[in-house]
């Protein structure tokens, strides 16, 4: 930022022209402040374009906290007051949350309670979806996992002690596995 005021400074010494003095009454007088004018250029701000398949969505619909662990970025410990949880990094952790989003090539280890799971990528541990758990072709769930609703794309895989919430008491109780038929004669 000092580079650019002293750069602006020297071409003001070399430019003597003098800046003209907006219209109080013209459109131009309410425009943002110019390099002619001794201050550096705004730039025109820009709409946030869609996210590509399997990238994080536009924060249009977000109304609360959310934290993105970006690539090459492993976090361990404690995450509190976070509403939405994008994985694209390595986290291990125990959380409670809104939604968990583990994007292609990021890896979930601990336990999760949330409203919402959308995995992409790796999910190890222990993992409630209270309404609705989607494993995309690619992702990987591997553990304890109890969810409302599932959804598994051709190529997703979801492995381990896994039940199906009943609405009781939030998503408490499990409904058991139906019992298995003795197929052995004697």
């Amino acid at each position: 930022m000092t580079r650019l005021k002293d750069r602006l400074a020297g071409a003001a010494r070399r430019d003597p022209a003098p800046a003209a003095t907006p219209d109080p009454i013209s459109p131009a007088a309410d425009r943002h402040p110019s390099p002619a004018d001794g201050m550096p250029a705004r730039r025109p701000a820009t709409p946030i374009a869609r996210a590509a398949p399997g990238r994080p969505t536009p924060a249009a619909e977000d109304t609360g906290n959310r934290l993105i662990v970006g690539r090459q970025i492993r976090l361990k410990g404690e995450i509190a007051a976070c509403d939405r949880l994008i994985v694209e990094g390595h986290v291990e952790t125990a959380i409670e949350t809104g939604e968990l989003q583990v994007l292609p090539g990021g890896v979930f280890i601990g336990s999760a309670r949330v409203d919402r799971a959308d995995i992409r990528g790796r999910v190890d541990g222990s993992l409630v979806a209270r309404e609705r758990l989607t494993i995309h072709d690619g992702g990987a769930v591997a553990g304890e996992i109890r969810y409302g609703r599932v959804v598994i794309e051709d190529g997703g895989v979801l492995t381990g002690d896994i039940a199906r919430l009943t609405e009781d008491d939030g998503g408490a109780k499990t409904v058991p596995a139906p019992p298995q038929e003795d197929t052995e004669t004697a």
